[in-house]
């Protein structure tokens, strides 16, 4: 999962939910900082759920003799459930427990469901203020499978405020643990924090809420051309590519020129991110430079389409840019369609609608001249 920072390098990044293709491969998988040469049959998911990644095993089943308190740890026991849930009063909060022994309350999946049991803190801000929770710190006891959701003034409220599942993972972590990041809180309505669980995974944790970093303003100044997406993308309905259709359709890509800028928007919801789809048509081979720039960090892939077949779709380069800070993907086009991909890095955390700014340009490709001998 992308969650969970796993890195399949060489080939295959994942663009949609439901959209899968196995290899048999020998990979490089890069965990967090360290790489790990692995030869086995992966996923890849192109999709809404992760960039390429490893599938999950099951969560090994655990009982109340397992939990074990590291020594020093501030223990605060989170509630049962939203009515009972432990209040956090000042930020920044930390707070270790355990699940173990507490019922299955609430369930949200991000992406994937479960029955393990959960417990619960609330947070009511006295002014707007963006929110850090983690599960995550090295070194702390949290030492099981997570996943950690929000809910705002209502538990549950039909859609998560934010979900998480693996944003931290091996081998820094014990397991597969839950972040979220910059939260946008509104004063006066309280957050409910749930530390759940993968699959029926249960076990010790130590939760930190703290103040978020507000991202930096870089929105579209109004003389781009609008990219023309009505709902930000969540759902994804509109130029969502062969995430929207399983066999290619035109319709469901954006056709952009060489030579312009764009405004796009985009966003996630906690369990999906708006994907944007782009078709460059090219008369001749040219070199093209996309350049993107957005208030949060981003992806541009350029797209292989062989035979405008989506089930055989793959990612040909992938760029990753960092909040407000121009990055730039080039590549030489070939004479016909072109494809680029815009979307998100993570499932949560971008407000819907995020403006992104996009610079297409091209340039010919220098032909060496050759007298043959003629004078």
């Amino acid at each position: 999962m992308i969650d969970s920072q796993l890195r399949a390098r060489f080939i295959g990044f994942q663009l949609q939910e439901g959209f899968m293709k196995k290899y048999l491969v020998g990979i490089a998988v890069l965990f967090c900082c360290a790489f790990v040469v692995v030869a086995a049959q992966v996923q890849f998911n192109l999709g809404a759920t992760d960039d390429g990644s490893v599938q999950k095993p099951p969560p090994l089943p655990r009982t109340a003799e397992d939990g074990d308190f590291k020594a020093g740890s501030a223990v605060r026991q989170g509630g049962e459930d939203c009515a009972s849930a432990t209040a956090i009063t000042a930020l920044p909060f930390t707070a270790s427990g355990t699940t173990i022994g507490y019922a299955d309350d609430y369930e949200e999946a991000c992406p994937y469901a479960s029955t393990s049991p959960d417990v619960v803190y609330s947070y009511t801000p006295g002014a707007d203020i963006y929110v850090d929770a983690s599960l995550c710190t090295p070194g702390d006891n949290t030492d099981y499978d997570t996943k950690l959701f929000v809910y705002e003034n209502t538990c549950p409220d039909g859609v998560p405020f934010a979900c998480n599942d693996d944003a931290c993972s091996a081998p820094y972590y014990a397991s597969f643990v839950s972040e979220i990041l910059n939260m946008h809180m509104t004063a006066g309505n309280t957050y409910y924090f749930v530390v759940d669980g993968y699959g029926v995974g249960a076990g010790d944790y130590t939760l930190h809420v703290s103040e978020g970093t507000p991202p930096p303003v870089c929105d579209c100044t109004g003389t781009e051309v609008p990219e023309g997406e009505p709902n930000c993308g969540i759902p994804d309905t509109y130029n969502g590519g062969c995430n929207q259709s399983a066999t290619y359709d035109p319709a469901t890509f954006t056709t952009v020129s060489c030579n312009t800028t764009y405004c796009g928007t985009t966003g996630t919801d906690g369990s999906t991110r708006d994907t944007d789809w782009f078709l460059l048509n090219m008369p001749q081979v040219d070199n093209v430079h996309v350049t993107l720039t957005a208030a949060y960090p981003m992806f541009i892939f350029e797209l292989d389409i062989p035979a405008y077949d989506c089930a055989v779709a793959a990612v040909t380069q992938n760029v990753p840019v960092d909040a407000c800070v121009p990055g730039t993907m080039d590549f030489t086009s070939v004479a016909g369609d072109n494809f680029i991909f815009i979307g998100p890095q993570n499932y949560d955390g971008v407000p819907c609608p995020t403006d992104y700014i996009m610079e297409i340009t091209c340039d010919v490709v220098p032909v060496e001249l050759q007298s043959f001998g003629i004078e």
